[in-house]
Formats: C-alpha cells, sequence, structure tokens
C-alpha cells in the first residue's frame, strides 16, 4: 500500500536502509541513472508482505544515505535529523535543495523511531511542498505587485496633472510664437506621458482577468484624430516623417465610443508605425462601412514592414518581434488588445 502513497516513506535500521518507496525517491530527485549506478551493495527492499525475489529492489543504500546526507538546513542533513529522532513524537523540519535540472524543490519531512522486525528503526516520511510554497509565493507577487502598480501610477499621476496644469497656464499667457511652439510640444509629450500611464493600468487589469468597463459618449472623429496628430507631432518632425490623415468623406462626424480607450487604440497604432518607419510617411484611414454601421480604422507605413511567421506576436504582452529590435531598442513590446468598437 505505501508504494502507491504520494507522501515518500523509508525505514532505516541501525545498519541500513530498510525500505523506501517510489515516491520518496522522485521527491528527493534521485534519477533511475543513479539507481542503476551501483551494481552491487546492500538494497532497500519492500516491506515484508510485499517482498519480491526478482526487481522489487528499488534504491542502493550507498545512493539514498549519500542523498540524505547531502540535503541540509541549518539544523544538520536530512540524515542526522532522522538519527536524532526518538520514540516520544514525531519531529518535523523542513528542507529546500535544487534537483539536477537546477529547479528550486521543497519537502517537510516527519521522523520517529518505531518498532520494525524486532527492533528500533527510524521512520520517516517525506512531503513534497514544492507546488504549494510557488502557489504562495505567486499569490504573494501578485498582491504587491497590486500595491505597487497603484502607488506606482499614483505618484506618477499627481505630480504630471501638476506639470501639465502648469504648462496649459504658460500656454494661454505666452504669445511668442516660437516659445508657444515649445510649450505646446511639452504638453503634448506630457498628456502622452499621461496616457501611456493608463495603457498600463489597462493592461494589468487585462492581466488580473479584471472586467474593464466603457465610458462611452458621442465623440467628434475628427477632432480627435487631430488631437492624436498634435500628440506625435514632435516624433514626426524629429524624424522628418509625413503623417498622413485620410478621413472617408463617409465617416460621421460623431462616433459613440470610449473617447480615452479610442484615443489610445489610435496613438498606440500611429505610435509603433512611427518607431519603425525610417523615412517615408504614417497614414492613418478612417472608413465607415454603412452597411455594418462599424468605422474602420487603419494604419500603414512606409517601413520595414513584419515577416508572416511574426504577426502572432503583434498581439502579445512583451511580444517584440526579435529582428526589429536594434531598431527601436527603447520598445519593451507590451500590447494592446484591439477589439471592434460598435458606432451608431
Amino acid at each position: 500500500m505505501m508504494d502507491h502513497l504520494p507522501e515518500g516513506i523509508a525505514i532505516k535500521s541501525t545498519k541500513k536502509f530498510e525500505y523506501a518507496n517510489d515516491s520518496i525517491k522522485k521527491i528527493l530527485g534521485i534519477s533511475d541513472n543513479e539507481e542503476n549506478a551501483v551494481a552491487n551493495g546492500d538494497t532497500c527492499r519492500h516491506l515484508p508482505n510485499q517482498r519480491s525475489q526478482s526487481s522489487d529492489t528499488i534504491e542502493t543504500n550507498d545512493v539514498i544515505t549519500s542523498r540524505f546526507q547531502n540535503i541540509k538546513n541549518d539544523n544538520g542533513s536530512l540524515y542526522d535529523f532522522l538519527q536524532e529522532s526518538d520514540s516520544k513524537e514525531f519531529k518535523v523540519t523542513q528542507y529546500h535543495f535544487q534537483d539536477k535540472d537546477k529547479l528550486d524543490r521543497h519537502f517537510e519531512a516527519c521522523a520517529k523511531t518505531i518498532q520494525y522486525e524486532g527492533g528500533d528503526c527510524k521512520f520517516v516520511t517525506v512531503k513534497d511542498l514544492t507546488m504549494s510554497i510557488q502557489l504562495e509565493r505567486e499569490l504573494i507577487s501578485k498582491k504587491y505587485e497590486k500595491v505597487f502598480l497603484a502607488s506606482f501610477t499614483h505618484e506618477l499621476v499627481t505630480p504630471l496633472n501638476g506639470l501639465l496644469g502648469l504648462l496649459e497656464f504658460l500656454e494661454k499667457s505666452i504669445t511668442t510664437p516660437e516659445i508657444k511652439f515649445y510649450v505646446d510640444t511639452a504638453q503634448s509629450t506630457g498628456i502622452l506621458l499621461l496616457y501611456l500611464i493608463q495603457d498600463v493600468i489597462e493592461i494589468y487589469k487585462m492581466g488580473s482577468n479584471c472586467i474593464i468597463q466603457l465610458n462611452e459618449s458621442w465623440v467628434n472623429t475628427r477632432e480627435l484624430v487631430e488631437e492624436c496628430r498634435k500628440l506625435l507631432m514632435f516624433g514626426f518632425e524629429q524624424k522628418n516623417i509625413e503623417f498622413i490623415i485620410d478621413i472617408d468623406n463617409n465617416t460621421p462626424e460623431l462616433l459613440y465610443a470610449d473617447r480615452v480607450k479610442y484615443r489610445q487604440i489610435l496613438i498606440n497604432l500611429v505610435g509603433n508605425a512611427l518607431k519603425y518607419t525610417m523615412k517615408g510617411n504614417v497614414t492613418l484611414s478612417l472608413k465607415y462601412n454603412a452597411e455594418e454601421k462599424k468605422l474602420i480604422s487603419s494604419v500603414k507605413d512606409t517601413g520595414i514592414g513584419i515577416s508572416e511567421e511574426n504577426i502572432t506576436k503583434l498581439f502579445k504582452l512583451f511580444g517584440k518581434v526579435e529582428e526589429n529590435c536594434g531598431l527601436n531598442p527603447q520598445g519593451a513590446g507590451a500590447s494592446q488588445f484591439v477589439e471592434p468598437m460598435p458606432t451608431l
């Protein structure tokens, strides 16, 4: 029966290990190669009512003793822990080691002295804690990740809003065209940074399976596109790339959508095209499908393009195409997932 238990079990007399089940071999990371490495020598066997004359031996004493001696915590080795157990009560301790694949393993050992075949023997059970400890760490990590993100975004947004307010005041009070241009550029860059912070929050919500609510209202399509153009204008001027806006005449003046999220989508698509375009132009096109009542937004550029096998990486978090990394070392590859937005 003990051969099929998930817990590892071993019994040791004063001279050798009398019994060890398969689970303890698995938990302690004893491979089949180690098991077969010693052709001769004493072997651990099954319990008396389960003995066999053929292949019922599972491990040489040399190998299992060595493993017990090599696994240690602050109080000594697993072998010492077993030797020091008494008949009054179970002693309990935990161990951590790296297996042959360099993976961290954790287990709990319980030991006690028992009567076995007419003499005192050491009895030990080993319970694998690796999965439960990993799960606990992941839960703790996610908890602190949530706290960090909330604090981080708050600490960024608060001073940024103050800076944008100051820039807005300067814009209204400055009359010199050249200085006004610099203030407008700084304001547009600050607003773009604010949108990027909102992107981070949205990506976290998606990763946490949170419900992302749409705050829909009537949005002036052309005004929103012009707003995106102003935000990205500085980047286009720096690279001397033309930004073409092509809005179909059938496109309605008003769009019923989430203004912030739709603006984020346009900025992400156009901004990504700008990153990988070294010369030429980037075109943002808006076409209205009257039959399906949908507004189709598309971006076309004269950049380096992307191979078919890498297209699937575009809408994965941190799914950056490796062949393009040298052209855009700053980008991390964090994507937003774009779904169609209904129009009325």
